[in-house]
């Protein structure tokens, strides 16, 4: 008997808004050079005009995942992801992909609240599931419209950007297998990093506070950086193996993952695309999906509350 074949990603898509607009940071910066340090500005970014909905973009990204991978809407049995900030605390705005993309009523949705890893969480409930039987197409899907959520007066602010992005996840002897997973939790960063209404306009946004942005200091610069190692340590994999993709929250921090980890390739679009919160690593695999030319990939992003996530590929 033929061994099965691996759970792989088969395709990846991604979908922008069209208005890319130089970021430019506001007069009335609030916050010590510490943070605005940690944040600067040489980049672009993609923002959602009045009439857009960013559940619209994660439906062209799914819908041109799927055509890729020779799938129709009819067959992913799982929809995991998340639409950050939903129109909605509940449900949330992946409900509206499912019904408008088409998928079908036996597809289970999943929405997976877990910020800036919600990505790599998705594709560990996937290689899950199809490994267990319980699912045979997973699609993963994703859309951030941080833009409208976040105050500009925070250096952090500026370089935000909305994007979609998804993924199918099935058996196959193409694309990306799905090798290994490391996580880690750093709960007593819990509240240093907080979506929430704020004042009396109603409306959720992000804030960093001075908790905040030692977290992004310490764990956030440090603790993907060593998840890597563990990852790659235990599999036996070397970093001139690797093709990074990451979250993108700054240039800055770009460069140390970088310098720590020292990949044979660090793919980011930062100086185009900024920082585009949950979805910039598959955004950049989409984008680089025919290019990359290491046996494996890394995928790393990190979460507010605190947490670190990644995920290891082999080309096939």
């Amino acid at each position: 008997m033929a061994a099965a074949a691996r759970i792989s990603i088969v395709s990846a898509a991604a979908s922008l808004p069209p208005t890319s607009e130089l970021a430019v940071r506001s007069d009335r910066v609030e916050g010590d050079n510490a943070e605005s340090a940690l944040f600067p500005v040489r980049c672009r970014r993609n923002v959602l005009r009045d009439h857009e909905h960013i559940e619209q973009f994660v439906i062209d990204a799914a819908h041109s995942a799927l055509g890729q991978a020779g799938l129709t809407t009819q067959d992913p049995d799982r929809l995991y992801g998340y639409v950050s900030v939903s129109e909605y605390y509940a449900p949330n705005g992946l409900y509206a992909v499912h019904r408008d993309l088409g998928l079908s009523d036996s597809c289970l949705v999943v929405p997976i609240n877990s910020e800036f890893t919600n990505n790599i969480v998705g594709l560990l409930h996937a290689w899950e599931g199809v490994l267990t039987g319980h699912s045979h197409c997973a699609l993963i899907a994703s859309g951030t419209s941080w833009t409208r959520h976040v105050q500009p007066q925070h250096p952090h602010a500026v370089i935000v950007s909305d994007a979609a992005a998804a993924v199918v996840v099935k058996r196959s002897d193409h694309g990306l297998a799905i090798v290994d997973v490391e996580t880690e939790t750093v709960s007593g960063e819990y509240g240093a990093m907080t979506m929430g209404v704020r004042g009396g306009g109603g409306r959720p946004t992000f804030l960093m506070n001075e908790a905040g942005v030692e977290a992004f200091k310490s764990t956030g610069h440090d603790g993907p950086v060593r998840l890597v190692r563990r990852l790659l340590a235990r599999n036996d994999v070397l970093p001139s193996e690797v093709t990074l993709l990451s979250h993108q929250p700054s240039s800055a921090i770009l460069d140390y993952w970088n310098d720590q980890i020292q990949p044979k390739r660090h793919i980011h679009t930062f100086a185009e695309n900024s920082n585009m919160e949950q979805s910039a690593a598959l955004v950049n695999l989409a984008q680089y999906w025919n290019e990359i030319d290491t046996r494996y990939v890394v995928m790393v992003g990190l979460g507010i509350g605190a947490h670190n996530a990644g995920i290891l590929l082999e080309r096939h």
